[in-house]
């Protein structure tokens, strides 16, 4: 089908843009000096999966940097990037996904799966209900295990003082992004 055929190809574009600007961000980063710019603070640092490989993350200082990852149309292949974040672990970085109600449904259940083993977890508040954000929160913390330390939520694109007051009350820290 030509329909078809387009959205992989323009699919496979996308996925390389993607590839492209995160391999600029990570050059630009890898050239400052992040530790005296940031003190005690943290950097999220926005990628997409397929850029766990690229060697210059480890170029990055990894006592205040978080890698958050964002799906994007590329099927998630939990067996594969498995490994990577636990290289990333290792060597100090924390990682964390950023999830909204579309990616989970289209990468359900391997996002799942992946999210439980974050650090960070940035919940697009605006694209979820307050149920839906409270059993996430529940499935997400107990599947967790003791060695894992402490899953921290962060709630993004707030609405209304409602999404507010049930994210805060969640003990999700509020940011923009």
């Amino acid at each position: 089908d030509l329909q078809e055929g387009l959205q992989t190809r323009l699919q496979g574009r996308e996925e390389m843009l993607h590839r492209a600007y995160d391999d600029a961000l990570l050059r630009s980063l890898s050239t400052l000096n992040i530790p005296s710019l940031l003190g005690h603070r943290l950097a999220f640092i926005t990628l997409t999966p397929t850029s766990l490989s690229n060697p210059l993350l480890l170029k990055l200082p990894p006592k205040n940097t978080v890698i958050m990852l964002k799906p994007s149309g590329q099927p998630l292949n939990a067996a594969e990037l498995i490994p990577q974040l636990d290289t990333l672990r290792h060597a100090g970085f924390a990682c964390g996904w950023i999830l909204s109600k579309p990616a989970l449904k289209e990468h359900h259940p391997a996002l799942t799966q992946l999210a439980v083993q974050a650090d960070y977890i940035q919940l697009q508040v605006s694209s979820f209900n307050g149920r839906e954000i409270e059993s996430l929160r529940k499935a997400l913390t107990s599947k967790r295990s003791l060695h894992q330390g402490k899953l921290h939520l962060l709630a993004t694109e707030l609405n209304s003082f409602d999404e507010f007051s049930l994210c805060f009350n969640m003990g999700c820290e509020i940011g923009r992004a």
